[in-house]
């Protein structure tokens, strides 16, 4: 039992409201509230008030497998019930009191400096509290839709262009306004650099809004009281709505195989161009739910440090990182003449249906470049 039921549960046997509550710890009564709701955690002196005003020790309140009521504190809410005991009486005031003595000043702040002195981990622990935690998913659930959206930006400009590209070669038969193929090849090249520019516009707004919480995917975390506890129900109060997003993301992602065999079969022109972008379209949704669910999935992981963000994951991502920052000139020069040649190729031989091959093709050989050239270092 965590302790914000706990506080609710000794409340109510007390027949107190949250109001009543609130004002014999000097409080107010939100305060109660958002304990009892774990939006917020009470201070130690907080605690300690409560210890003694319910009639229980600090240990009970603080520790989660400590579930049944002290016998204490059940003797002395019957004798209160039945009228037996003296609210002025010193021995039954000290018999109340008397559950606190061994554990005040002893229960918050020491676990965190015996696992320090055990720890074997070398750099030091970030501290999360229940607000930052809070705070951070928050964060998490506002920037996942348009990151995710960036995404499918990425993926239906490139697709605008091929299918204005092919749409093109048949539009000087049909077309009313006898747009130019080359007219039409340069529409779909800014459209798609539109798309794309926003999709990158969007990414580095989101990264602007999380920067802050940086720290909580690199470093070692240490969990507060009830912080662990409050992310996983959270956790289970969205999986299943998780889990179908996936599902049908990859449900969408197989369909969009449909259309573009569709396409295929007519090779070009307008039904090839439709094709293709419904293809693109439903792809797009595919991806879309895939990684705005994998970015809820991982807000969580970081916490919880499971997964990719583990101890052990994180302290490899480290070791990589430094090595990562070698290559990155490399990186750059790179991509920037893939792009050169994909366009230049492009536009030169008209055939943006088939040219698209070459970003799948140079992302595998960046990797094994990378690979090889690291496996050349360790040697």
């Amino acid at each position: 039992m965590l302790l914000s039921e706990k506080i609710m549960s000794l409340r109510k046997r007390n027949g107190w409201s949250q109001e009543e509550l609130a004002q014999q710890l000097g409080v107010s009564r939100q305060s109660v509230s958002k304990w009892e709701s774990m939006a917020s955690m009470p201070d130690i002196q907080k605690i300690m008030a409560m210890s003694e005003l319910f009639g229980v020790s600090t240990d009970y309140l603080l520790k989660d497998e400590l579930e049944e009521l002290p016998a204490t504190a059940i003797a002395v809410d019957y004798a209160a019930s039945s009228g037996q005991v003296d609210s002025s009486d010193p021995a039954a005031a000290s018999t109340v009191g008397s559950t606190t003595d061994s554990t005040d000043g002893g229960t918050v702040g020491e676990s965190s400096t015996d696992n320090a002195s055990t720890s074997k981990t070398v750099a030091p622990k970030l501290s999360v509290s229940l607000d930052t935690a809070t705070e951070y998913l928050d964060a998490i659930a506002r920037t996942s839709r348009p990151t995710a959206g960036a995404i499918t930006l990425f993926i239906l400009g490139p697709a605008l262009l091929v299918s204005l590209a092919t749409y093109s070669e048949d539009a000087l038969y049909f077309d009313p306004m006898h747009i130019s193929p080359d007219a039409m090849g340069i529409a779909g090249i800014c459209i798609m650099m539109l798309f794309i520019a926003a999709g990158v516009g969007l990414l580095i707004l989101q990264d602007m809004k999380l920067a802050k919480f940086k720290q909580l995917k690199e470093a070692s975390l240490e969990l507060q009281y009830g912080v662990e506890a409050a992310v996983r129900r959270r956790a289970e109060s969205t999986e299943s709505l998780r889990y179908m997003q996936q599902a049908a993301g990859v449900c969408l992602t197989i369909l969009s195989a449909i259309p573009f065999l569709i396409a295929s079969y007519y090779g070009t022109g307008l039904i090839f161009a439709l094709g293709f972008f419904v293809a693109a379209i439903l792809v797009s949704l595919g991806v879309y739910l895939l990684v705005y669910s994998g970015i809820i999935r991982d807000g969580y992981r970081v916490l919880l440090q499971e997964g990719d963000f583990s101890h052990d994951e994180k302290s490899n991502k480290r070791d990589s990182k430094s090595a990562a920052l070698k290559y990155r000139p490399i990186a750059r020069a790179y991509f920037g003449t893939i792009t050169l040649l994909y366009v230049g190729y492009s536009l030169i031989t008209k055939d943006w249906k088939s040219s698209w091959i070459i970003w799948p093709v140079s992302a595998l050989l960046y990797h094994i470049i990378i690979s090889i050239l690291n496996a050349l270092e360790k040697k």
